[in-house]
């Protein structure tokens, strides 16, 4: 039996991936997940419960206790075949999915710990091993730092952004300043101000890069064409994700060449 934390490890990688080698297939995938969990309840209440765990930051550890039991219980009063029945769906997506979820994480003994308390019933046999693993999680809301949290009940809008973030400061060190701005503005889904700045801001290197090249290059016509569009582009509130991705790759071919 797989965990939901390790699937959602799976499908935050895959996300990752898709955004540096800009591969179709992996953006369906992560979309598709989206998609499943907005749409299942029992899948939205693990997201939540996993994602309230990871989040929580409490020094008490009586409070930090009450607060696992509370979510614990909410996925516990879920028949267990059904949970394991949906998270198949989430697996049978893809053989990208299943091929990663043996793979080691951050946060792999944490999400093992919760399930081992979601799915295990009590009994004198087990009772020190779940005891342990509420140690272990309760231990970890100690030990835990303030980040990004999602409060409300439902999956937000910002969701893909913030499974980004997290995966790229792993993954991919060599990112530019540019891009972990742009990484840190797409984590504030309301702020459209900045949004449209950092927006700008890159459209005007761009601009820039290009018009470097037409003094050295030889062959004029195609950055020509580049500039052109260029100066035809503005911002777009609906389609930023995409639109800047464009401009960062643009960017970094224009910087290499």
């Amino acid at each position: 039996m797989q965990n939901f934390g390790k699937i959602k490890n799976a499908f935050n990688d895959i996300l990752a991936e898709s955004i540096v080698d800009k591969s179709i297939e992996k953006r369906k995938i992560a979309k598709r997940f989206v998609k499943a969990i907005s749409e299942s309840k029992i899948l939205k209440a693990q997201f939540l419960v996993y994602n309230n765990i990871e989040n929580k930051v409490d020094k008490n550890e009586f409070s930090a206790n009450l607060f696992v039991t509370e979510n614990i219980k909410l996925l516990k009063s879920i028949p267990k075949d059904v949970i394991i029945g949906e998270n198949k769906k989430l697996i049978n997506m893809s053989q990208m999915v299943s091929s990663r979820l043996n793979n080691d994480y951050e946060d792999k003994e944490l999400h093992e710990a919760i399930t081992t308390l979601i799915f295990t019933e009590t009994t004198p046999r087990n009772i020190q091993e779940v005891t342990n693993k509420r140690l272990m999680i309760v231990k970890f809301i100690n030990e835990n730092k303030e980040k990004e949290i999602i409060e409300e009940s439902e999956i937000p809008t910002s969701f893909l952004a913030n499974l980004i973030v997290d995966k790229f400061n792993e993954k991919y060190a060599d990112l530019t300043e540019t891009e972990h701005k742009v990484l840190n503005i797409m984590m504030d889904s309301d702020n459209d101000e900045a949004r449209e700045h950092i927006f700008t801001e890159t459209l005007r290197s761009c601009i820039d890069l290009a018009n470097n090249k037409l003094k050295e290059s030889s062959s004029k016509e195609k950055l020509l064409d580049v500039k052109d569009k260029l100066l035809r582009t503005s911002y777009i509130k609906e389609s930023f994700t995409e639109d800047i991705t464009r401009l960062l790759d643009l960017s970094r071919t224009l910087s290499k060449e």
